[in-house]
């Protein structure tokens, strides 16, 4: 199987609109294109936005492509900057911040394939964000 997407025709919509602002994602790879071990997508935060407290059926692993998005993962949170990537385990509490200016976006894969659109039947919400301090990420 192969499949190719141009660049121009990747234009990131909004996703989670009751449960998220100033997030969209993009599939990259997903069930419509005959995945399942793992699905791809692009997603953009932008400043001010969020992705409120959720958990997923899945795992999700990141890599920041640009901006600096704010991870919040089991009630701590962390400024993320380009490169930074990482896993999110199945079941872990998760909620993303939109930077402090400007637009993030990261690469995300969930495996295996989520089901729904932007694998909205696998992701179940818990509630806005927690107000925690923002730690920088240091590995």
């Amino acid at each position: 199987m192969h499949h190719f997407i141009r660049a121009a025709d990747i234009r990131p919509a909004p996703a989670f609109p009751e449960h998220a602002s100033g997030y969209r994602r993009f599939a990259l790879s997903d069930r419509a294109c005959g995945a399942v071990h793992s699905g791809w997508g692009l997603c953009e935060l932008d400043a001010g936005g969020h992705v409120d407290q959720h958990l997923q059926s899945f795992e999700k692993s990141f890599y920041v492509t640009a901006g600096h998005p704010v991870l919040v993962l089991e009630n701590r949170a962390f400024r993320l900057g380009p490169g930074a990537c990482g896993l999110i385990p199945i079941g872990m509490k998760q909620a993303w911040l939109g930077p402090a200016s400007g637009t993030a976006s990261w690469i995300d894969m969930n495996t295996p394939v989520p089901k729904g659109v932007n694998f909205a039947d696998d992701t179940y919400f818990l509630g806005p964000p927690p107000q925690i301090e923002v730690e920088d990420l240091d590995i």
